[in-house]
């Protein structure tokens, strides 16, 4: 069982500190360092928009300013990560754009803005098709905005809240759920204030899901597929118990795999916008090394950093 050396931890540490955004750095002193996480929750807050939505290219290969509703649901997680309070005004202005946006007949949100084709970005991305593409918008990214809702419940009427909540379990358990569906419909599964009953039904769909969907075999790894530790990120994730073995020698793949730079990279890249994507690459590398890293010290793979798995989540 490979482990991340103390020198190649310090790499890490260097590259996300003197080479990644602003962000993945503060976020980094904070859950490994013990630095306070209002520098974190600060450097956030560079990417929300007056209408109190995110955009500014926070996902890295979203990169309008405008805002939008995955963008914006992928920082409320991270403020809930970052134990931010009910009443800190960037919780509180990214609750009220989606509730402001979400379509009042549907239930849905759209997952990028009308103006996505004005700035690069890869194909996957572009407005025509998008609905179809992304099924409707019902389960990515209603999934994660609802996940986000539902950690700050009191911010928001739990009335619509809960009927929305319920309507998106409807849909993961009634989709064949491609890979991020699967990712965003897990953020719900380990949302709290989602009902017990609720959680069962969600996490019977996310597992018939993820047996079809997670790619177990090492040598499909370097290629764009579903890692099993994307999915048990934790020792405590809800899907554990199904890739136990495969996260191990998952984790073994990717302690092989770190840059002489420290870093970790991207599995895709754009199929056009060529300095564009170089600069998103360089942002997703500090956003994935994070990540790894988080992962590899919730499963003690890291030499002088002792094993802490997260205590937010839902088993």
């Amino acid at each position: 069982m490979a482990r991340l050396s103390q020198n190649a931890f310090g790499r890490a540490a260097r590259f996300l500190t003197e080479g990644a955004r602003t962000l993945e750095a503060a976020r980094f002193r904070h859950a490994f360092e013990g630095a306070p996480a209002e520098a974190a929750v600060e450097a956030l807050g560079a990417y929300q928009n007056a209408d109190g939505g995110y955009g500014r290219a926070l996902d890295p290969d979203v990169r309008t300013p405008s805002s939008a509703a995955l963008v914006t649901a992928q920082a409320l997680l991270r403020l809930a990560e970052l134990g931010a309070p009910d009443d800190h005004p960037q919780v509180r202005a990214a609750c009220a754009y989606l509730e402001r946006t979400r379509d009042p007949e549907r239930w849905t949100w759209r997952i990028v803005p009308e103006d996505v084709d004005a700035y690069p970005h890869p194909s996957w991305w572009g407005s025509a098709g998008l609905e179809e593409r992304f099924g409707d918008f019902l389960v990515n990214p209603r999934s994660e905005v609802v996940a986000g809702l539902l950690a700050f419940e009191d911010v928001v009427d739990e009335g619509w809240l809960a009927e929305v909540a319920e309507d998106t379990v409807r849909a993961v358990e009634t989709r064949e759920l491609d890979m991020h569906e699967l990712l965003a419909a897990l953020a719900l599964l380990e949302a709290p204030g989602l009902p017990v009953g609720s959680r069962a039904r969600a996490r019977a769909a996310c597992e018939q899901a993820a047996e079809r969907l997670v790619a177990t075999d090492p040598g499909t790894w370097s290629g764009y597929v579903l890692q099993p530790v994307e999915v048990a990120p934790r020792p405590d994730s809800p899907l554990h118990h199904m890739f136990s073995g495969s996260v191990q020698a998952n984790l073994d793949v990717l302690i092989e795999r770190q840059g002489e730079d420290g870093a970790w990279s991207p599995t895709w890249r754009w199929d056009s916008y060529a300095e564009a994507w170089q600069e998103a690459r360089r942002e997703w590398q500090g956003v994935l090394t994070l990540r790894t890293l988080e992962s590899l010290r919730a499963y003690d793979r890291i030499d002088g950093v002792p094993s802490t798995a997260d205590a937010g989540g839902v088993g």
